[in-house]
């Protein structure tokens, strides 16, 4: 039994709970060291995330290529870099490669 259950078994009224850490810091943007807005966690809009898949294709080659530099190539949030090139990989057009690292799958057939 807690302290608060047995508060209120002797008849104390219940007090107010304060937010917890995590709601407090939700309620906050959260800000980089530089003082600038932090990287988003969602992956973007359906727009924002096929630039990032013409990019990274346009950049491509048939070289592995690590992918911080992909997402420094593409100018945008991490997480909408990494959803191309998830959808990108699932699509067979990119693979990924041992080291974090991608290229570019090249068909053979469509190049003649």
């Amino acid at each position: 039994l807690c302290f608060e259950d047995a508060a209120l078994a002797l008849g104390a009224p219940p007090r107010a709970l304060e937010p917890s850490v995590g709601a407090r810091h939700a309620q906050q943007p959260l800000l980089h060291a530089s003082g600038r807005a932090a990287a988003r966690l969602s992956p973007g809009t359906p727009a924002e995330i096929e630039k990032s898949r013409t990019r990274i294709l346009d950049a491509l080659g048939p070289a592995a290529t690590d992918i911080d530099d992909v997402v420094r190539w593409c100018a945008e949030p991490v997480a909408t870099v990494l959803a191309a090139i998830l959808e990108l990989e699932l699509a067979g057009q990119i693979s990924r490669h041992h080291g974090n690292r991608i290229c570019r799958i090249i068909d053979t057939d469509k190049a003649d």
